[in-house]
C-alpha cells in the first residue's frame, strides 16, 4: 500500500491509498509484510487506529491488537494476509463508531503505524494531517498490470482504513485498489460528517477516478461504493462523464431504512437554511452494521478515524440526491453489481429493489440473506468478496 493524497476542486486536500497487485516472482503477498522489518520506513495503515501499549510509538493492527512478535516495536500486518481470507476469524478494519473523537470540526491526528505498508512521517501540516505522496512509483518488474482497479468510496461515519481486508483480497486476484477519505472523515479535513453539498461530493469521487486512470491507465476502473459512498458512486456515475467500466454498490444510500419523520425533515429543512454544518447524532449503532461471530473486529478497540455525526447539510444533499438517481437511474450507462443485506437496518432494502427494477438488465441484483449493512464484514464476507471479484473478471 502506498498514501495518496488527492487534490480535490476547491484544494481541499484529500487523504487516501493505493493498492497494487504484484507479480508472482516477488514472493510477497499483496498487502503482506516486508522482509525488511527492521528499516527505518516502517510504513503505517491508512485510517487505522494506534493503541497504546505502554510506549507511544508501538504500532497496532487496524481493528486490532497487535501480536507480540518478540520486539517491542514491531507492527503487524493491517488486515490479515489475502491468501488466508476464507478463515472465519480473519480480522478486518473496526466496525466503525469511535468512542475517542477529535474536538469537533477536527480530524482526528492519529493513525497505526502497520509494518511494511507506509513510510512513517510526522505531521508537516498546522491541523495535524500527514503530507502524502501522490505520485507513483516508477514501473519495476515486481509491479503487474492489474486486471482491473476498483475506486472505492466509503459510507457515512467511516474511513477507507476501515476497507483494508477487502482490497488485500483483490489484490491477490490481480486487481487494484484506490481509496480515499470523504472530506469530513478519516484523515482528510473538515467537520466531521459534513458536506456542502452532493455537487462536492460527485466531484471528489471523480477526481479518484481520474487519478485511478492516470495511475492505471490500461485497465478498466470500476467505482465501488457502500451506504453513502453508494449514493454518491450513483450520483457521479449518472451526472458526470466518468471513464469507468462498472459500479458497484452495496448497501447503498437510497433511502433509510428507519427514515425520520416529516416534522423532523421538516425542522431539518429549517435548520439547514440557517445553519448548514449543524451536527446531529447520526444513529448508527455499531450492532446495525454487522455481526461480529469470531470475526476479529468485534472484540478489536473502536475505530478513533470513525464519528457519530452527520450535518445537516450533508443528510439534506444525499436524501435529495438519492431520490434524484432512483427516479433517473434508467439512464445509467454502465453494468452495475447492486448487493443489500435482508437485515440491513441502515438503509432501504426497498430502494435497492427499486434500484435494480429501474437498471433492468444492466444490473446483477443480490439479496443476502440474513444479511446486515457492512456485507463486507458480516459473517458470509469471504462470499460477498468473491462475489464481487468474479463480478469484476466477468465485466473487465
Amino acid at each position: 500500500m502506498r498514501e495518496l493524497a488527492l487534490t480535490a476542486k476547491d484544494g481541499t486536500r484529500l487523504q487516501g491509498w493505493t493498492l497494487e497487485p504484484r507479480n508472482e516472482g516477488d514472493g510477497r503477498q499483496p498487502g503482506g509484510p516486508a522482509e525488511d522489518r527492521g528499516r527505518e520506513g516502517e510504513a503505517s495503515q491508512p485510517g487505522g487506529p494506534a493503541e497504546d501499549r505502554g510506549r507511544e510509538k508501538e504500532a497496532s493492527q487496524p481493528g486490532g491488537p497487535a501480536k507480540d512478535r518478540g520486539r517491542e516495536e514491531e507492527a503487524s500486518q493491517p488486515g490479515g494476509p489475502a491468501k488466508e481470507r476464507g478463515r472465519q476469524g480473519e480480522a478486518s478494519q473496526p466496525d466503525g463508531m469511535a468512542r475517542r473523537q477529535g474536538p469537533q470540526g477536527e480530524a482526528p491526528q492519529k493513525s497505526a503505524q502497520a509494518e511494511g505498508q507506509f513510510r512513517h512521517q510526522e505531521p508537516s501540516r498546522p491541523d495535524g494531517h500527514e503530507r502524502a505522496r501522490s505520485r507513483p512509483e516508477a514501473a519495476s518488474p515486481l509491479r503487474a498490470k492489474p486486471r482491473a482497479a476498483v475506486c472505492l468510496v466509503h459510507g457515512m461515519g467511516e474511513h477507507s482504513g476501515r476497507y483494508a481486508e477487502l482490497a488485500q483480497a483483490l489484490a491477490a486476484e490481480g486487481i487494484a485498489v484506490l481509496a480515499y477519505d470523504q472530506r469530513g472523515h478519516g484523515r482528510s479535513p473538515g467537520p466531521r460528517g459534513h458536506a456542502d453539498s452532493m455537487e462536492t461530493l460527485t466531484a471528489d469521487a471523480e477526481r479518484a477516478v481520474r487519478e485511478a486512470v492516470r495511475l492505471w491507465p490500461e485497465s478498466p476502473i470500476i467505482l465501488y461504493g457502500h451506504s453513502m459512498g453508494g449514493a454518491v458512486a450513483l450520483a457521479a456515475a449518472l451526472g458526470r462523464e466518468l471513464p469507468i467500466a462498472g459500479l458497484i454498490l452495496t448497501s447503498p444510500w437510497l433511502r433509510l431504512a428507519s427514515p425520520p419523520s416529516s416534522l423532523a425533515r421538516a425542522a431539518a429543512a429549517w435548520i439547514g437554511r440557517i445553519r448548514p454544518a449543524f451536527a446531529l447524532p447520526s444513529g448508527i449503532k455499531q450492532r446495525d452494521l454487522f455481526r461480529p461471530g469470531a470475526h476479529a473486529v468485534a472484540g478489536g478497540a473502536l475505530d478513533p478515524l470513525c464519528h457519530t455525526r452527520i450535518t445537516v447539510s450533508t443528510y439534506l444533499a444525499v436524501t435529495s440526491s438519492a431520490a434524484q438517481s432512483l427516479a433517473s437511474a434508467g439512464s445509467l450507462a454502465v453494468p452495475t453489481l447492486l448487493l443489500h443485506g435482508t437485515e440491513d437496518r441502515v438503509t432501504s432494502l426497498q430502494a435497492s429493489e427499486e434500484l435494480a427494477a429501474a437498471l433492468g438488465p444492466l444490473c446483477s441484483f443480490r439479496r443476502w440473506e440474513r444479511g446486515f449493512h457492512e456485507l463486507h464484514h458480516d459473517e458470509r464476507r469471504e462470499e460477498v468478496i468473491e462475489t464481487v471479484r468474479m463480478w469484476i473478471y466477468a465485466n473487465s
